[in-house]
C-alpha cells in the first residue's frame, strides 16, 4: 500500500461562486493508467508491489490550490499528464446526488474544480491509500498489434450471441460479463485484450425495462467470482450492454436514430465496477446507419482516466460477415436476420424518436 502526499478535493461551486459541497476526489484512475502504461511499456516489472510514484499537481496559474490536471511519473519514468477530465465523473456523481437530495435547483447552473492540498496534516487526515495487484497479462506473440499501442479482439460467436440476445430481447435493456484474456508482447511492448464469452447478468431489484438495467452487487459479484474460479484462463475484462430503440424505430426500417452511445449511468457502472485501465464497455443497438432490425455495436475503453470510444477488431469463424466500419454483421449473413426482417419485439405503442 502507498500513501499519496496530495489530498485532491472534489468542490462544487453554485454561479455566485459560493460553496455548495465538498468531497475527496481520487486519483486512483490516473494512477493506475500510468502504472499500467509503464507496466505495458517494459518500465517496471509487472509484481503487483507499489513503485515509487510522483504525483505532482498542475496548478491554475496562480490560483493554489485549485489544479487542471496532475502528472504522475512512475518508478523514476517520465511523466504522464491527466488532465481535470479525469475527475469529471465523479464530479458529475457528486452533482447528480446532489440533486437527487434538493441540495441544488432543479435548474440551478454549478461548476466544479478539483483543489490539491499536502496530505502529511500531523493527524493523517486525507492521506489516500490504495492497495494494487499485478496486471494479469499473459506473455505472447502479437504480430498484428502496432508496437506501443492497445489493441482489442472480439470472437466472432461472441458478438454473433450478442446480437441475437440484443435483437431478440426487442425492447428490454440486458447486460454480460464479458470474460477474456489479456496477451501482452513484451518485444513489440504491444498489448491484446481478447474477449471469448459473455456472461449474462441477472438485474437487481430495479429490474429491466426499455431504458434501464438495475445492477445488482450480488449477481455481479456471484458472476465474477465464478469467473475467477474457472480453469480455462478467462477473466473478467468488462461488460457489455444494450439501449433500446423507441417503439417508432421499430415500425421504420429507414429510421436514422442512434441509440448506442455511453451514458452518464454507464459512466458511474464503469468506474464503480470495471475501474482497471485495461477493462473495456461494449454498448449493443440500433445504430444510425442501419435499422432497428440489425443491431449494431460501439466499444469504449480507458484513456487517460476517461471513457473513449475505440476500435476492436473481430476474429474466428464468422469473421468475414463482420462489417468493421459499420459496427455490425453484414446484412444477410449466417445467422443473422436481413436488413427489413421484422424484430420479434412488437411495439405497444408509437412513440417519436429523439432528435440526434
Amino acid at each position: 500500500m502507498s500513501e499519496l502526499p496530495w489530498r485532491f478535493t472534489l468542490e462544487v461551486r453554485r454561479e455566485s461562486g459560493d460553496l455548495a459541497a465538498t468531497t475527496q476526489a481520487s486519483a486512483a484512475p490516473c494512477i493506475e493508467a500510468a502504472i499500467f502504461r509503464s507496466v505495458w511499456m517494459g518500465e517496471l516489472a509487472n509484481e503487483g508491489a507499489w513503485p515509487d510514484l510522483q504525483v505532482t499537481p498542475e496548478w491554475l496559474g496562480d490560483g493554489r490550490p485549485v489544479i487542471t490536471g496532475l502528472a504522475v511519473g512512475v518508478a523514476g519514468g517520465t511523466p504522464r499528464h491527466f488532465g481535470l477530465e479525469a475527475f469529471a465523473s465523479q464530479a458529475r456523481a457528486l452533482i447528480r446526488s446532489l440533486d437527487a437530495a434538493g441540495r441544488i435547483g432543479a435548474k440551478e447552473r454549478v461548476r466544479w474544480n478539483v483543489a490539491a492540498d499536502p496530505a502529511g496534516d500531523p493527524a493523517g487526515l486525507g492521506k489516500v491509500r490504495i492497495s494494487r495487484s499485478p496486471f494479469p497479462l499473459e506473455p505472447a506473440d502479437l504480430p498484428d498489434v502496432a508496437p506501443g499501442s492497445f489493441g482489442v479482439g472480439f470472437a466472432a460467436e461472441v458478438l454473433a450471441g450478442l446480437h441475437d440476445r440484443v435483437r431478440s430481447t426487442g425492447s428490454v435493456e440486458g447486460a454480460e460479463l464479458l470474460l477474456g484474456r489479456l496477451h501482452h508482447d513484451s518485444t513489440r511492448r504491444a498489448v491484446q485484450l481478447s474477449v471469448a464469452e459473455a456472461l449474462p447478468l441477472t438485474p437487481g431489484r430495479g429490474g429491466q425495462s426499455n431504458t434501464h438495467f438495475a445492477f445488482d452487487p450480488g449477481s455481479f459479484v456471484a458472476a465474477r467470482s465464478a469467473a475467477l474460479a474457472r480453469r480455462d484462463g478467462l477473466r473478467p475484462v468488462g461488460w457489455h450492454h444494450n439501449h433500446n430503440p423507441c417503439d417508432a424505430c421499430l415500425e421504420r426500417p429507414d429510421c436514422d436514430a442512434n441509440w448506442v452511445f455511453f451514458s452518464e449511468d454507464d459512466q458511474q457502472v464503469q468506474a464503480t465496477l470495471f475501474p482497471s485501465p485495461y477493462m473495456v464497455a461494449l454498448v449493443g443497438g440500433k445504430i444510425a446507419a442501419l435499422p432497428a432490425s440489425r443491431p449494431g455495436f460501439r466499444l469504449y475503453g480507458w484513456s487517460g482516466g476517461v471513457m473513449e470510444e475505440r476500435h476492436f477488431g473481430v476474429t474466428g469463424p464468422g469473421a468475414e460477415a463482420w462489417d468493421r466500419e459499420l459496427g455490425a454483421f453484414a446484412d444477410g449473413a449466417p445467422g443473422r436476420p436481413p436488413v427489413g426482417a421484422p424484430s420479434p419485439a412488437t411495439p405497444e405503442k408509437e412513440t417519436t424518436c429523439p432528435t440526434n
